[in-house]
């Protein structure tokens, strides 16, 4: 019983630090303002996280767990560019939507090399599959550098664009831009592979 208490309480002050966060910024996640948001005592807080730095840290934790629960959700495209697409959709909309959280990660995180790897999990499959395949024009760790840069890039425009649906499109058309010049045109492809089956045709 007890622990489920202390589980709950610690549950309520971070839902209260990302809702703060959110709506006031770093600036505005401050102990106290956590502390009457939640109606308990500097120390109860204190107690559970330690102090700011640890109340920071959980907040960072808990938003890059969601932040890997999003990139992971189930039911992807069986088609490894339209999943890489599905995947950005998610990642996008989690940034824009949560754009303080986002920001606070990348300053928590971005140097982090584990980090970025879990976080580029999905994505490095995807391209790797497309390396099998025969469609990808680079090596994967070029194209995993190549999409990062494109992800950063376009969040870092995040507090400067207004409209959700803006931001979206915009990196929408920019990754599949990335996408196109990183991989041979599937028409390309499929000219290729008529090309093969005739070959094989004629010397049965």
């Amino acid at each position: 019983m007890a622990n489920e208490r202390k589980q709950s309480t610690e549950k309520s002050i971070l839902r209260a630090a990302m809702q703060l966060l959110e709506k006031h910024g770093p600036e505005g996640l401050t102990t106290r303002a956590v502390c009457d948001a939640v109606e308990i005592t500097a120390p109860t807080l204190y107690y559970h996280f330690g102090d700011k730095r640890g109340l920071l840290d959980a907040v960072v934790a808990e938003g890059f767990e969601e932040f890997l629960r999003v990139k992971r959700e189930p039911g992807e495209p069986e088609d490894p560019c339209e999943a890489l697409l599905a995947g950005w959709d998610r990642f996008l909309g989690f940034a824009s939507e949560k754009p303080q959280l986002y920001g606070l990660l990348v300053q928590r995180l971005g140097e982090n090399p584990e980090a970025i790897r879990m976080a580029m999990t999905s994505t490095e499959k995807n391209l790797e599959r497309l390396s099998e395949i025969g469609v990808l024009k680079v090596d994967v760790n070029f194209a995993r550098n190549a999409l990062l840069a494109v992800a950063l890039g376009v969040t870092s425009k995040t507090a400067h664009i207004a409209e959700q649906s803006d931001l979206k499109a915009m990196g929408r058309f920019l990754m599949k831009s990335t996408l196109d010049a990183l991989t041979v045109p599937k028409a390309a492809i499929r000219t290729k592979r008529s090309r093969s089956k005739t070959r094989r045709a004629a010397t049965r």
